[in-house]
């Protein structure tokens, strides 16, 4: 499996995240380190380099699912439409994890536009991501 543009292309790379399903995802860290805070607090050291473009490259213990909207919220491209609350869950729970403030405000901003159709599916997210204000 190979991740979509703009994360498909290993010559406009300078690292490579790797997720548990092993789909690679070709970034630059200049957009990664620019994301407040950092998203470099991925993985201080990279595990190994990558055979495509001999950059280095960081294994994630999250999904390509989740880690591809995570992205998008990052770099300059059109922000993903999340319409699945599981997928919001993973999404909003990595954002957290690696404390990035912009992600977390949006998918926070999300998960309440889900209150009106499922508000215990929003409370139990909210609870087990231990979200206050949104709970």
């Amino acid at each position: 499996m190979q991740a979509t543009h703009p994360f498909d292309n290993p010559k406009k790379s300078d690292i490579t995240l790797r997720t548990s399903d092993k789909v690679d995802f070709y970034v630059y860290r200049v957009i990664l380190s620019a994301a407040p805070p950092p998203l470099e607090t991925m993985s201080p050291l990279p595990q190994q380099v990558s055979d495509d473009t001999s950059s280095p490259v960081v294994d994630v213990p999250e999904n390509s699912e989740v880690i591809d909207p995570l992205l998008r919220i990052c770099y300059p491209v059109i922000d993903p439409s999340i319409t699945d609350l599981t997928l919001l869950q993973m999404v909003l729970k990595a954002a957290l994890k690696y404390d990035i403030l912009v992600a977390s405000e949006m998918l926070k901003k999300t998960l309440r536009s889900f209150i009106k159709d499922k508000p215990r599916e929003v409370y139990t997210v909210a609870c087990k991501l231990s979200l206050e204000e949104e709970a």
